[in-house]
């Protein structure tokens, strides 16, 4: 073998063991990122799971409760320890998202917006816009005030 040949086996040779070093610490690191992973999207699920179980129970709460407490706005009821309350919130929700952006680009948001708005702060806006004495519906938007129920 010539020099260059056995320069070019040395270095192959140590880029083996470099890369078998790296596998070697990264391998354990891989399956424990992979083992989380699937943990989060198991938990992910039941999680949802849990989210749709109690906007059923708190459906089945209002269908009870509300027509007993009609008029009132704010309301709690002590069940042996466990204590209801509920209170009005106003829901929004967007139904024509290009028309509730040409309304807040015409009407002093479009700082706020930049055409790409988080659909929480388009919430808070349409809220307190029609919390205001002239009740200003922004077009695409619907409004409607639900109970909230809270469990302490």
């Amino acid at each position: 073998m010539s020099e260059l040949e056995d320069l070019k086996q040395y270095y192959k040779e140590e880029k083996e063991s470099k890369l078998e070093q790296i596998k070697e610490k990264l391998k354990p690191l891989a399956q424990d990122l992979k083992a989380f992973t699937e943990e989060r999207q198991r938990l992910s699920h039941q999680v949802d799971e849990l989210g749709r179980k109690i906007s059923d129970l708190e459906k089945k709460i209002r269908a009870i409760w509300l027509p007993y407490i009609e008029g009132a706005e704010i309301a709690s009821i002590d069940l042996d320890g466990v204590i209801l309350k509920t209170s009005p919130i106003l829901a929004v929700k967007a139904e024509d998202k290009d028309a509730t952006m040409d309304w807040m680009a015409t009407h002093g948001y479009k700082d706020v917006m930049k055409w790409q708005i988080h659909h929480q702060t388009m919430c808070k806006i349409a809220r307190e816009e029609y919390e205001k004495e002239d009740r200003v519906e922004i077009p695409g938007l619907t409004y409607e005030y639900i109970q909230k129920i809270k469990v302490n």
